[in-house]
């Protein structure tokens, strides 16, 4: 999400939803497919109405934590989805 070209998304998301938790993956997790250079996952939680017409103006104050994290090697992963580096 923090490339430049994908700004329409991040405001997109931004003004219907608000980041709970962000955890990035290996780089190898979709090396077989060739799909994902930086893959992760995004958790959101959709805003209710008025929130999301605050946040449209601009005056929604969102001060919270969000979640990051990173598994600290392949082999974490590996056993906590199942799959392994050759894609099995």
């Amino acid at each position: 999400m923090n490339n430049p070209g994908l700004k329409f998304v991040r405001s997109w998301l931004l003004r219907r939803s608000k980041p709970i938790t962000s955890i990035d993956l290996p780089k190898t997790r979709f090396a077989v497919s060739k799909g994902v250079n930086n893959p992760s996952v995004l958790v959101v939680q959709k805003l209710s109405g008025r929130e999301a017409r605050q946040a449209q103006d601009g005056i929604l104050n969102m001060t919270y934590n969000i979640f990051m994290s990173t598994p600290r090697k392949e082999a974490d992963l590996c056993l906590w989805s199942g799959w392994a580096r050759v894609g099995r």
